[in-house]
């Protein structure tokens, strides 16, 4: 069973996406509200543009304290570009992109369009289930 799970099988379908010009506030809110570690980025045309995780929200925190002000947006924060995964990948091999980078999350990207996310949560509780 595992050899056939995919990365379709575990992914979440619909992510917590955000937009380049929502306040870094408010999306620092709708992360913690969500209890996830980063969300994907989307222009007005839904093209992945980059991931807001909550290590970028620290760097904004920190300018925050030193600047005394919070201020600006997710663009100015967001990482890229963005390294993705598609829905077909192997869940094994998907578990070795965990293990040799430092992300704990990955868009799903098909034919240029963002159809899911898979956390190292995601990837974890497949392995052990299975």
């Amino acid at each position: 069973m595992m050899a056939a799970l995919r990365v379709r099988d575990i992914m979440r379908v619909e992510p917590l996406c955000l937009k380049p010009d929502t306040e870094i506030t408010a999306a620092l809110r709708q992360l913690l509200a969500g209890n996830v570690s980063g969300a994907p980025v989307l222009d007005t045309n839904s093209h992945l543009v980059g991931i807001l995780t909550l290590k970028d929200c620290i760097r904004a925190a920190l300018d925050a304290h030193y600047h005394n002000a919070w201020g600006d947006s997710v663009k100015r924060y967001m990482s890229q570009p963005v390294e993705t995964l598609a829905p077909q990948l192997a869940l094994v091999n998907a578990a070795h992109f965990f293990t040799h980078t430092q992300y704990r999350q990955f868009p799903v990207v098909e034919d240029d369009q963002l159809v899911g996310q898979i956390s190292r949560v995601d990837v974890l509780k497949a392995l052990f289930h299975y």
